[in-house]
């Protein structure tokens, strides 16, 4: 009997447990649930987009001037008397620069002066002695004439008439010596004019003016000092102000640059300056393998010679489509972009193109719209489905 009623107990117990899980299922139903399969792994993925690329080459170098002028004196075993511009002064041609010592030149240009009036003089009184000569010589020759006339009819003398030839001989001779006299005395102005001309020049010369207008870049000229004509010039100057980049690039950089093509340098200030390729050179270092392009840009008082600066030559601006640089891997058999499609990895070849540091040209591969993985990478291979999160910004809805 008692074990008949331990049997119904432990049945009426086990139906009271049944019948609370029972209720607690109803009660959560959640808990009921069965569990889900796990989500792919995200991926941060970017649409292939139409953008335009600017492909700049970096470059550097030295500010320098376009045309050098160099001011040297042209005379020399002169001083530097006195200073009438500095670096960084806008001149005009024939300005003064700078005035060398003088010294006895003054006087040298007065005695030089009053030699040639000398000569001038001396030349006057020749040119007034000729002209008596020539007037004497025509009388004679009038009167020799005359007489010979009167000869032939008998009404002179042979003596007369050779006492007349004897006259028109003299008056030939005196009429000789005065043109060579005027020559002489001719020759003797132009010696003195000479003379008087070099000592000018010469005081002239001490005024130092600048041969181009320009800017001043460089003084090397100091008070006191020999103006020497060799060696370090008194002033640089670069004419009509124009400073230019004489910048450095590998050799197969600059085959890709070319005259007029946009360029811009940044100054040690931070500020930056926009120009352009005047010149690409034509030899490349062969110990290393660089060459030279010149940069040009507007006067700018900011632009300073010998200045180390570094800047960039814009070589090529297309519109293309373009995905991150960092999403395409380049590996020893070309360029490969990982693709989502469907949900799953998929590995596209492509063709790049060229780019601008942050994004790169696809030639050939993709196609506008479709969705590649930001950055590419090893973590996921072809066929692995993945969850794709776009990184692109937010579509604004065009306004209404």
């Amino acid at each position: 009997m008692q074990r008949l009623s331990s049997r119904f107990l432990a049945l009426g117990t086990a139906g009271v447990i049944g019948a609370t899980i029972i209720a607690i299922a109803l009660n959560h139903p959640s808990s009921a649930k069965i569990t889900t399969a796990p989500q792919p792994p995200a991926v941060s993925t970017t649409s292939v987009a139409v953008r335009e690329i600017v492909e700049v080459l970096p470059v550097s170098g030295e500010l320098v001037a376009r045309d050098p002028v160099e001011v040297v004196p042209d005379t020399q075993g002169l001083r530097v008397a006195s200073i009438k511009a500095e670096t960084g002064d806008k001149v005009s041609k024939g300005q003064v620069l700078a005035t060398l010592t003088r010294s006895t030149l003054g006087e040298q240009v007065l005695q030089a002066n009053a030699a040639l009036d000398q000569r001038r003089a001396a030349a006057a009184e020749a040119s007034a002695q000729l002209a008596k000569a020539q007037t004497a010589f025509d009388e004679a020759e009038k009167e020799l004439a005359r007489n010979k006339a009167l000869l032939a009819r008998g009404a002179v003398s042979q003596l007369v008439v050779d006492q007349q030839q004897a006259n028109h001989d003299s008056a030939a001779d005196a009429l000789e010596a005065a043109r060579e006299a005027t020559v002489s005395a001719d020759a003797a102005v132009k010696e003195a004019s000479a003379q008087y001309q070099q000592s000018a020049t010469v005081l002239d010369q001490t005024s130092l003016r600048a041969p181009e207008a320009g800017t001043i870049y460089q003084r090397g000229a100091v008070v006191g000092q020999p103006a020497a004509m060799s060696g370090t010039p008194l002033f640089s100057i670069s004419r009509d102000g124009m400073i230019e980049l004489d910048a450095v690039s590998p050799a197969y950089q600059l085959q890709r640059m070319r005259a007029g093509q946009p360029a811009s340098i940044v100054l040690p200030d931070g500020s930056e300056i926009s120009g352009k390729v005047r010149l690409v050179g034509s030899e490349i270092d062969t110990s290393t393998g660089l060459g030279h392009v010149r940069l040009a840009f507007p006067v700018d008082p900011r632009l300073i010679v010998g200045a180390y600066v570094q800047g960039s030559v814009e070589v090529s601006r297309q519109s293309l489509p373009s995905v991150p640089f960092r999403a395409v891997a380049h590996t020893q058999t070309g360029s490969i972009v990982k693709a989502v499609v469907d949900g799953k990895v998929v590995s596209k070849s492509v063709t790049t193109g060229p780019s601008d540091g942050n994004y790169i040209g696809i030639l050939k591969g993709l196609s506008k719209g479709d969705v590649v993985i930001a950055k590419a990478g090893g973590f996921v291979a072809d066929g692995d489905p993945v969850t794709p999160v776009s990184i692109d910004p937010p579509k604004q809805d065009a306004p209404k």
